[in-house]
């Protein structure tokens, strides 16, 4: 079973005007099964994250916020959204805490004080029996 997550999207540069905004990405079961190992892994290694590149998402630069939309059909023109106002971004990473995780970016063209951030998910979330969430 496959999860849609949609994220707002913050910029480390508040003078940033045309940065991504939201973030969707369809967590695929394969994807829960590996946040789960690595989430697992942090743990028994007494890390801080364990980090890769991830380039399922799609950021984008929509102006609108999925918090609290629960309508199918309203996540359904949030979703179709966001993928006609996708932004290329450079170095998609998945970060892995050992019981959260998010997503970084940099928006093509730009440098590290352009880095984009989602919000942190709890890994039971990918356990949890909803299609479609918006954080």
């Amino acid at each position: 079973m496959s999860k849609q997550l949609i994220f707002e999207v913050t910029c480390a540069n508040d003078f940033s005007s045309d940065a991504p905004t939201v973030m969707a990405i369809q967590i695929s079961a394969s994807l829960a099964a590996r946040i789960k190992m690595l989430a697992a892994a942090v743990k028994d290694l007494g890390v801080h994250e364990v980090v890769e590149f991830n380039y399922d998402g799609t950021w984008s630069s929509a102006c609108m916020s999925a918090a609290g939309v629960t309508d199918p059909d309203e996540l359904s023109a949030i979703l179709e959204a966001i993928e006609a106002e996708s932004a290329p971004v450079e170095i998609p990473m998945i970060h892995i805490k050992a019981h959260w995780f998010y997503f970084t970016a940099v928006p093509k063209h730009a440098d590290d004080s352009f880095s984009l951030s989602t919000s942190l998910v709890e890994i039971s979330t990918l356990d949890d029996d909803g299609q479609r969430l918006a954080l």
